[in-house]
Protein backbone atom coordinates (compact mmCIF):
# COMPACT_ATOMS: atom_id res chain seq x y z
CA UNK A 1 0.00 0.00 0.00
CA UNK A 2 2.94 2.48 0.69
CA UNK A 3 5.02 2.32 -2.79
CA UNK A 4 0.88 2.42 -4.56
CA UNK A 5 0.78 5.74 -2.15
CA UNK A 6 4.10 7.10 -3.13
CA UNK A 7 3.15 6.26 -6.80
CA UNK A 8 0.67 7.95 -7.30
CA UNK A 9 1.12 10.70 -4.92
CA UNK A 10 4.23 11.57 -4.26
CA UNK A 11 6.15 10.30 -7.69
CA UNK A 12 4.43 9.65 -10.22
CA UNK A 13 7.25 10.04 -12.60
CA UNK A 14 7.61 5.99 -13.70
CA UNK A 15 3.24 6.66 -14.19
CA UNK A 16 3.70 9.52 -16.75
CA UNK A 17 6.78 7.96 -18.42
CA UNK A 18 3.83 4.89 -19.17
CA UNK A 19 1.10 7.17 -20.08
CA UNK A 20 2.99 9.24 -22.55
CA UNK A 21 4.81 6.26 -23.94
CA UNK A 22 1.30 4.56 -24.27
CA UNK A 23 0.45 8.21 -25.95
CA UNK A 24 3.26 8.00 -28.54
CA UNK A 25 2.61 4.17 -29.59
CA UNK A 26 -1.31 4.86 -29.95
CA UNK A 27 -0.81 8.14 -31.82
CA UNK A 28 1.87 6.23 -33.79
CA UNK A 29 -0.39 3.55 -34.92
CA UNK A 30 -3.06 5.99 -35.81
CA UNK A 31 -0.90 7.69 -37.93
CA UNK A 32 0.33 4.41 -39.79
CA UNK A 33 -3.57 2.98 -39.79
CA UNK A 34 -5.84 6.04 -39.86
CA UNK A 35 -8.23 4.45 -38.10
CA UNK A 36 -9.99 6.95 -35.44
CA UNK A 37 -9.96 3.64 -32.81
CA UNK A 38 -6.34 4.29 -32.01
CA UNK A 39 -6.59 7.87 -32.10
CA UNK A 40 -9.20 7.59 -28.95
CA UNK A 41 -7.10 5.69 -27.35
CA UNK A 42 -4.02 8.17 -27.20
CA UNK A 43 -6.50 10.10 -25.72
CA UNK A 44 -7.81 8.41 -23.10
CA UNK A 45 -4.32 7.85 -21.73
CA UNK A 46 -4.00 11.98 -22.13
CA UNK A 47 -6.77 12.81 -20.05
CA UNK A 48 -5.99 9.35 -17.79
CA UNK A 49 -2.56 11.49 -17.52
CA UNK A 50 -4.49 14.72 -16.44
CA UNK A 51 -6.66 13.44 -13.56
CA UNK A 52 -3.53 11.67 -12.35
CA UNK A 53 -1.76 15.38 -12.13
CA UNK A 54 -4.92 16.52 -10.73
CA UNK A 55 -5.09 13.88 -7.95
CA UNK A 56 -1.25 14.13 -7.17
CA UNK A 57 -1.93 17.51 -6.34
CA UNK A 58 -5.34 17.43 -4.30
CA UNK A 59 -3.75 14.81 -2.30
CA UNK A 60 -1.21 15.59 0.39
CA UNK A 61 0.32 12.59 2.11
CA UNK A 62 1.35 12.21 5.67
CA UNK A 63 5.47 12.30 4.51
CA UNK A 64 4.45 14.92 2.46
CA UNK A 65 2.81 17.06 5.51
CA UNK A 66 5.94 16.17 7.61
CA UNK A 67 8.74 17.23 4.86
CA UNK A 68 6.04 20.59 4.70
CA UNK A 69 6.85 21.27 8.73
CA UNK A 70 10.72 20.56 8.26
CA UNK A 71 11.17 23.39 5.75
CA UNK A 72 8.45 25.90 8.40
CA UNK A 73 10.90 24.60 10.80
CA UNK A 74 13.96 25.78 9.04
CA UNK A 75 11.90 29.01 7.80
CA UNK A 76 11.46 29.65 11.18
CA UNK A 77 14.98 29.01 13.13
CA UNK A 78 16.36 30.93 9.98
CA UNK A 79 14.22 34.28 10.89
CA UNK A 80 14.59 33.74 14.61
CA UNK A 81 10.77 33.22 15.13
CA UNK A 82 12.02 29.69 17.95
CA UNK A 83 8.86 30.03 19.37
CA UNK A 84 7.21 29.42 16.36
CA UNK A 85 9.25 26.41 15.35
CA UNK A 86 8.81 25.13 18.88
CA UNK A 87 5.32 24.07 17.65
CA UNK A 88 6.23 21.19 16.35
CA UNK A 89 7.78 20.06 19.15
CA UNK A 90 6.02 17.38 20.66
CA UNK A 91 4.23 18.19 24.11
CA UNK A 92 5.70 14.75 25.60
CA UNK A 93 8.80 15.65 23.72
CA UNK A 94 11.48 13.36 24.94
CA UNK A 95 14.63 15.73 23.87
CA UNK A 96 18.19 15.63 21.78
CA UNK A 97 21.41 14.97 23.66
CA UNK A 98 23.15 10.97 25.51
CA UNK A 99 21.76 9.77 28.25
CA UNK A 100 21.71 11.55 31.24
CA UNK A 101 22.44 14.37 29.47
CA UNK A 102 18.92 14.56 27.24
CA UNK A 103 17.42 17.90 27.01
CA UNK A 104 13.23 18.21 27.09
CA UNK A 105 11.29 20.07 25.47
CA UNK A 106 12.09 23.65 27.62
CA UNK A 107 15.26 22.79 27.20
CA UNK A 108 15.65 22.44 23.94
CA UNK A 109 13.67 25.53 22.99
CA UNK A 110 16.63 27.24 25.25
CA UNK A 111 19.52 25.71 23.71
CA UNK A 112 18.39 26.46 20.06
CA UNK A 113 17.97 30.43 21.10
CA UNK A 114 21.09 30.07 22.73
CA UNK A 115 22.85 28.97 19.81
CA UNK A 116 20.74 31.11 17.59
CA UNK A 117 22.06 34.73 19.12
CA UNK A 118 25.48 33.21 19.67
CA UNK A 119 26.31 32.00 16.39
CA UNK A 120 24.14 34.32 14.28
CA UNK A 121 22.09 31.29 12.15
CA UNK A 122 21.86 33.04 8.72
CA UNK A 123 20.36 30.75 6.52
CA UNK A 124 19.35 26.85 7.23
CA UNK A 125 19.23 24.17 3.89
CA UNK A 126 18.66 20.78 3.47
CA UNK A 127 20.65 18.46 1.77
CA UNK A 128 19.48 15.33 0.02
CA UNK A 129 15.96 14.19 -0.01
CA UNK A 130 14.55 13.82 3.62
CA UNK A 131 13.29 10.69 3.54
CA UNK A 132 10.59 9.48 5.75
CA UNK A 133 9.09 6.29 7.52
CA UNK A 134 5.65 5.77 8.24
CA UNK A 135 5.87 3.62 10.96
CA UNK A 136 2.34 3.13 11.42
CA UNK A 137 -0.69 5.53 11.26
CA UNK A 138 0.80 7.81 13.70
CA UNK A 139 4.12 7.07 13.93
CA UNK A 140 7.10 8.03 11.34
CA UNK A 141 11.21 8.32 11.47
CA UNK A 142 13.00 10.08 9.08
CA UNK A 143 16.72 11.63 9.01
CA UNK A 144 17.56 15.21 7.71
CA UNK A 145 21.14 16.78 6.68
CA UNK A 146 21.03 20.44 7.32
CA UNK A 147 24.05 22.83 5.92
CA UNK A 148 23.72 25.83 8.45
CA UNK A 149 25.52 28.94 7.90
CA UNK A 150 26.28 30.65 10.49
CA UNK A 151 27.99 33.92 11.15
CA UNK A 152 29.01 36.95 14.07
CA UNK A 153 31.82 39.02 14.02
CA UNK A 154 34.94 36.85 13.60
CA UNK A 155 33.08 33.81 13.58
CA UNK A 156 31.47 32.75 10.65
CA UNK A 157 31.22 29.30 8.97
CA UNK A 158 28.59 26.53 8.05
CA UNK A 159 28.14 23.17 9.77
CA UNK A 160 26.43 19.72 8.56
CA UNK A 161 23.79 18.43 11.39
CA UNK A 162 22.07 15.25 10.50
CA UNK A 163 19.82 14.22 12.84
CA UNK A 164 17.37 11.27 13.05
CA UNK A 165 13.51 12.21 13.69
CA UNK A 166 10.82 10.69 15.16
CA UNK A 167 7.89 11.96 14.92
CA UNK A 168 4.18 11.58 16.25
CA UNK A 169 0.79 12.20 14.79
CA UNK A 170 -0.91 14.93 16.84
CA UNK A 171 -4.73 15.80 16.14
CA UNK A 172 -2.83 19.41 15.34
CA UNK A 173 -0.66 17.65 12.84
CA UNK A 174 2.93 15.96 12.87
CA UNK A 175 4.99 16.49 15.89
CA UNK A 176 9.03 15.81 16.91
CA UNK A 177 8.88 13.61 19.76
CA UNK A 178 12.41 12.99 19.76
CA UNK A 179 15.51 13.88 17.87
CA UNK A 180 19.25 12.34 17.69
CA UNK A 181 21.69 14.34 16.37
CA UNK A 182 23.51 11.54 14.49
CA UNK A 183 26.34 13.24 12.41
CA UNK A 184 28.09 16.36 12.28
CA UNK A 185 31.51 17.97 10.87
CA UNK A 186 32.87 21.27 11.52
CA UNK A 187 30.68 22.15 14.40
CA UNK A 188 31.03 25.27 16.43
Amino acid sequence: MDTIETMLFEDPFYLYLALGMGVVLLAGTWFRRRETKWLMWALLLVVAGAGLFALERAVVTDRERIRMALDDIARCVQTGDIDAASEYLDPKFTGWGVGALRMGRAATVLAIKGYRSAYGIAQVKYVGDRPVTLLDKDRAEGTVQTVVIYGTGDRTGRVLLAWKLEWVKRPEGWRIRRAERTDSLGLP
